[in-house]
């Protein structure tokens, strides 16, 4: 019987044993799309952006661990048919369970791409939905590749503290990741807290986020 990784700050001994949690829940790749694929899934995210939608919240909620509804604001839309291919794909899936260790499967039909396009664009410290428990997050386009603006900050070191804590100290064991265009993150989203620090003046950002659930033999 499978299970899904569970909520509450438990973390099963087989991710515990994982790959990716030895690393601290999250590695960084370059290349895992390849040069064409990712040629498309620019084309496929600048040609969806005019039917983006707002995702605005100026308050975070009061959810204690994972899930909720983080503050936020930038845009973002449902994935075209090429992100749909390739995160369906078994090869894909198969590449992600050998570099995490963790055994995935897709939660839904498709991804989606997130649009930071206006100063101050963010994404609050959260840990990500239920079942979104492997983020796969490739960079698609930055115009401002220098300084923390914009950046995935991770709190690797802060896995077992409620999300209250983490926001009333947010520069605490804070570690801004540098994720280039044609960069990869894989990363424990529901274990690990991370947030999307506020872009700046002149900066876009592109990302394709793609959703897998771990399965834990029970």
């Amino acid at each position: 019987m499978a299970a899904a990784l569970p909520t509450g700050g438990g973390i099963p001994p087989e991710i515990k044993r994982s790959r990716l949690m030895s690393q601290g829940g999250f590695a960084v790749y370059e290349g895992l799309i390849h040069r064409e694929l990712f040629g498309r899934l620019l084309e496929e995210s600048l040609g969806f952006y005019e039917h983006a939608q707002e995702s605005h919240e100026p308050i975070s909620d009061q959810e204690v661990w994972r899930g909720g509804s983080p503050a936020r604001r930038f845009w973002s839309v449902g994935g075209g048919d090429v992100q749909a291919a390739f995160y369906q794909s078994p090869e894909t899936i198969g590449i992600l369970i050998d570099l995490s260790g963790i055994t995935v499967r897709p939660t839904g039909g498709k991804g989606t791409f997130s649009y930071y396009v206006r100063p101050g664009d963010y994404l609050a410290i959260h840990r990500d939905i239920e079942k979104c428990d492997l983020a796969v997050i490739t960079c698609l386009y930055e115009t401002y590749p220098e300084g923390t603006a914009g950046k995935l900050a991770l709190y690797p070191e802060r896995l077992s503290e409620p999300l209250p804590t983490i926001r009333a100290t947010p520069t605490q064991g804070s570690l801004p990741q540098m994720l280039l265009p044609g960069q990869t993150i894989l990363l424990l989203g529901g274990i690990v807290p991370h947030q999307i620090m506020p872009v700046t003046r002149g900066q876009i950002r592109i990302v394709s986020i793609l959703c897998y659930e771990t399965i834990i033999q029970s």
